[in-house]
């Protein structure tokens, strides 16, 4: 039963609106963990917390699935908000927290890439 809802899952994922409703659930899935922050100098970012990150990353066994540790995996979210323009890592007020987006977008590349790894095309 466990391979059966694992295959619908992956085959649900492997459409373009499979995976914009795996990211959609992924983000609700994290911003209920706990409240979501806000701050000044981004108004319309939305961040959360660097617990609800070590959550995520946990769901994810982002350890054995890319063979990092929770410190690096929180910095590089971190730093690819900064480079889209959502997080400034110099402000330590947001020392402890990442922008959603960048989560989101690493939960559909994780989802794409888990996917690619696996040869369903076979399986029909």
């Amino acid at each position: 039963m466990q391979g059966y809802c694992s295959l619908q899952l992956w085959n649900s994922v492997g459409t373009v609106e499979g995976r914009a409703a795996f990211e959609t659930w992924f983000g609700k899935l994290i911003t209920e963990n706990e409240e979501v922050s806000y701050f000044e100098e981004h108004p319309d970012v939305v961040f959360i917390s660097r617990d609800t990150i070590q959550t995520m990353y946990e769901i994810l066994s982002v350890s054995e699935t890319h063979g990092m540790d929770f410190q690096s995996f929180f910095d590089l979210l971190q730093r690819v908000g900064e480079e889209k323009g959502t997080m400034d890592l110099e402000n330590e007020a947001l020392d402890d927290f990442a922008p959603l987006d960048v989560v989101k977008d690493f939960a559909t590349s994780f989802i794409n890439g888990f996917r690619e790894g696996l040869d369903l095309e076979s399986l029909d």
